[in-house]
């Protein structure tokens, strides 16, 4: 294992600080000399190789509770470092944590078997002695050496007397005889072994039998299975009999009733076999029968009690002698519904010959009967369609030429202005020659004429845009005030336009069905009222003269 760079993250006094190794060289030495001065932190690097290796202890003291703010708070603490281990690098960190605590650089916990492997089992303890000494631990190290005690004062008081690990091994043997015997001890494994014994002797005893008592035993054990097998199927073959007989007188009751069936089936043994769904159409004609059954007693009532008004009833004399006026006037209503609309249309023909009057007026044609003589013919059309479009060109070129000659002005102007006071106007003259000369050279009064132009046409387009998102009114500074919707809103907006639409056209229907039959109410509430008013035949010839002069005219 490796230490290529340990970063001292949030511990003790340090934030953010790294050691860097570098890389391992190719070959020499690969050995790193840490110098500073007193309280520089040469300790506190050593703790933290300590607890990143083997986890931060409990109370270290090299972080603080959360109540101090000039040390990092436990649950803050954090190391990093490069490992190399197998010739491989890892990028992990130790946190302060109960468990977990040694994760990867994305926080992710990391298997402690990964440093423990490299370390070979060598614990904190023996790490510390034989990688991180210092004054303190040089000291104790010294003091266990000349006791022998740790396992290092052992290591070498052994090394050092030729007897390697014997102290270890006494130490081991002289555990495992006394935890086997000791004097005047009761819970030895000697005693425990002795009781163990006592015990299967006493079960030995009592389990053992002679040879004849055991073979008497074997032989009535196998007469006994003999005769328990033998009863066994006895006892099966009695209670298949037994449930055959309970069959049969259970069946005892039903025997007269399928007699009684087959003999009523006799007669109809030669009928064809139903076809399939018959119980189910059965049904359905059954219900159909009740159905019919209701209509007809219904209908027979209905019938009964026409009858008895019509017996009630008796002729009516006076009635029976304008029924033929009756049925004449019935004709006359009909001709009168059809043209109640009369004064309607008599409105809009008076609408319309109004407008005709006020377009005469403008056209300097009033009083004119014939409209043939106001149409004109193609040429004429051709001929003021190209004076139209003629004009449209003078005018633009008018404006032109109106935007020329006031460039031509500032330009004089500005001669006039630049030229010296003793040459007067012809210095001036030529100046604007000069201007005049550059200018024709120039094009930019053609680029500047086809910009103006794009700009017209720009704007057009733009007021047109502008005029598609009625009813929205406003100016380009409005327009730009908008936030714009994002894809899901317009999807959910052209959603609810669907809708919308949807539930308008449905309105629409609806209020065209209750139209109509607010109209039917209205003509059939006419009609019961005309119906207690009856008119005489001279009204309705008047009001069907009426009525033919406006379809002539018409």
């Amino acid at each position: 294992m490796r230490i290529a760079r340990l970063d001292l993250t949030r511990y003790g006094r340090f934030t953010d600080y790294a050691l860097d190794f570098g890389a391992a060289p190719s070959n020499g030495p690969d050995f790193h000399i840490v110098y500073g001065l007193n309280e520089a932190g040469k300790s506190t690097a050593a703790a933290a190789i300590l607890d990143l290796l083997f986890g931060v202890e409990k109370q270290s003291p090299y972080g603080a509770p959360e109540t101090r703010s000039n040390w990092h708070a436990y649950s803050a603490m954090r190391i990093g470092a490069r490992l190399e281990l197998a010739g491989v690098a890892h990028e992990v960190a130790r946190l302060k944590r109960d468990k977990n605590s040694l994760v990867d650089a994305d926080d992710r916990p990391l298997d402690e078997t990964l440093i423990k492997a490299e370390l070979g089992g060598v614990d904190r303890a023996a790490f510390r002695m034989m990688f991180s000494l210092d004054d303190e631990s040089l000291e104790k190290g010294g003091e266990a050496i000349l006791e022998s005690r740790g396992d290092l004062g052992q290591l070498l008081f052994s090394a050092s007397a030729g007897l390697a690990e014997m102290s270890g091994r006494l130490v081991g043997l002289r555990e495992r005889a006394d935890a086997f015997f000791r004097p005047r001890a009761k819970s030895s494994e000697l005693a425990e072994k002795k009781r163990a014994l006592d015990v299967l002797r006493e079960e030995r005893e009592k389990a053992d039998t002679l040879a004849s008592t055991y073979a008497e035993l074997i032989r009535r054990r196998d007469e006994a299975k003999v005769a328990y097998e033998a009863a066994a199927k006895a006892l099966s073959e009695g209670r298949a009999r037994a449930e055959a007989i309970q069959r049969l007188l259970a069946g005892l009751p039903h025997l007269a009733a399928l007699r009684d069936a087959e003999a009523r089936l006799a007669p109809l043994a030669g009928l064809p076999t139903a076809p399939d769904g018959w119980r189910e159409r059965l049904a359905e004609l059954q219900a159909e029968a009740i159905r019919l059954t209701a209509q007809q007693e219904n209908a027979e009532t209905a019938i009964r009690v026409l009858e008895e008004e019509l017996g009630r009833l008796s002729q009516d004399a006076t009635a029976l002698e304008v029924a033929g006026r009756v049925d004449g006037w019935r004709e006359l209503r009909s001709r009168y519904d059809s043209a109640k609309d009369i004064p309607v249309r008599r409105g809009e023909l008076e609408g319309k010959r109004a407008a005709v009057v006020e377009i005469l007026s403008r056209l300097g044609r009033a009083g004119e009967g014939e409209p043939q003589t106001l149409l004109l013919s193609v040429r004429t059309v051709g001929a003021l369609e190209d004076l139209i479009a003629e004009r449209s060109g003078v005018l633009t070129k008018l404006e032109g030429a109106r935007a020329a000659l006031d460039e031509a002005r500032r330009a004089e102007t500005q001669a006039l202005d630049e030229a010296p006071h003793s040459e007067g106007r012809g210095g001036a003259t030529e100046i604007l020659k000069t201007r005049l000369q550059a200018a024709r050279r120039d094009e930019s009064a053609s680029r500047l004429r086809a910009l103006r132009d794009e700009m017209q046409r720009q704007g057009r387009k733009f007021a047109d845009a502008l005029a598609a998102l009625a009813p929205w009114r406003g100016d380009e500074d409005a327009l730009a005030l908008v936030p714009a919707p994002g894809e899901a809103e317009i999807a959910a907006l052209r959603q609810r336009v669907s809708l919308t639409i949807a539930a308008r056209q449905s309105a629409i229907d609806r209020f065209a069905d209750k139209s109509g039959e607010a109209e039917r109410l209205k003509a059939e509430a006419a009609a019961a009222a005309r119906a207690t008013e009856l008119i005489g035949d001279d009204a309705a010839a008047d009001l069907r003269a009426a009525r033919e002069v406006a379809w002539s005219a018409h």
